[in-house]
C-alpha cells in the first residue's frame, strides 16, 4: 500500500530523464526494476545460505524461535492496522535519498535505494516469505531465494510495464480507501501467521493451549 502511490512519481522521473527518447525511458525503467530485483534477491540468497538445511530443524525444535517469529508477526500486524508506523532511522533515509541521480546507472541505484527506503512497508510481506521458506523441508534449501525472486519481480513489474507503456498510468486506479482495506486485510493475514508459529511453539512444549479447535476458532474470529 505505501509503494503503490510511488508509481506515478517514478514514471514522471523516467519520462523527464528520458526526454524525447522512448528507448532511454524504457532502459531506465528496466534498470530501475533490476535494482529492485537484485536487492531483494540478494536478501533471499543470504537468508538461504545462513540458515541452509538447518532452518527447518531450528523452527521445528526450538519453541523460542517460533515465539520470537510470532511476536515479530504481531508487531507487523499491528503496524498494518495503523496503530504505529515502522520507520527507518532518519540518518539512513536521508543518506540514501539526499543525492540527485540521473541516467541509466542512476535509475539502477534508485531502484536499489527504493528497496531500502520502502523496507518498513515491504518487510511484513517479505518476512513472511523468508520465514515460511526457512521452516519448509530441507530439500527446499533455496526456497527463500526463489521466493524473493518471485516477490521482487512482482514488485518491479509495474514500474517496468509503465516505463514501456506510460499511457497505462491513466488506467491505474487512484490510491484511496481500497488501499487501506488491503493493508488491514494483510494485517489479519499477519495475525494468522503469528498464531501459527505460536501453535508450533505450543506443540513443541506440549502445553496444549493452542489446540486445533482453538486455532480454527481464532482464525474464523479474525
Amino acid at each position: 500500500p505505501c509503494v503503490y502511490p510511488l508509481l506515478p512519481i517514478t514514471l514522471t522521473y523516467f519520462l523527464k530523464q528520458g526526454g524525447e527518447s522512448r528507448a532511454k525511458s524504457v532502459a531506465m525503467s528496466t534498470a530501475y526494476a533490476l535494482g529492485i530485483i537484485i536487492i531483494f534477491t540478494g536478501v533471499g540468497f543470504l537468508f538461504s545460505i545462513i540458515l541452509g538445511a538447518d532452518g527447518p530443524r531450528i523452527f521445528a525444535a526450538n519453541p523460542w524461535v517460533n515465539i520470537a517469529v510470532a511476536l515479530l508477526f504481531f508487531w507487523f500486524a499491528f503496524s498494518l492496522f495503523g496503530l504505529y508506523e515502522i520507520n527507518l532511522p532518519s540518518w539512513l533515509t536521508g543518506a540514501v535519498t539526499g543525492q540527485q541521480r540521473s541516467g541509466i546507472a542512476g535509475a539502477f541505484i534508485l531502484g536499489s535505494l527504493f528497496s531500502v527506503v520502502t523496507f518498513t512497508c515491504t518487510i511484513p510481506f517479505a518476512a513472511n516469505i523468508l520465514t515460511v521458506a526457512a521452516s519448509s523441508g530441507a530439500e527446499n534449501k533455496f526456497a527463500g531465494l526463489i521466493g524473493m525472486i518471485v516477490y521482487s519481480v512482482t514488485m518491479a513489474l509495474p514500474f517496468f510495464v509503465l516505463g514501456i507503456f506510460p499511457s497505462l498510468i491513466k488506467e491505474v486506479p487512484k490510491s484511496g480507501g481500497w488501499l487501506h482495506t488491503v493493508k488491514v486485510t494483510a494485517g489479519f493475514g499477519e495475525l494468522a501467521l503469528a498464531l501459527l508459529y505460536m501453535a508450533k511453539a505450543d506443540q513443541v512444549t506440549d502445553t496444549g493451549i493452542l489446540t486445533r479447535p482453538v486455532m480454527i476458532a481464532v482464525w474464523v474470529a479474525t
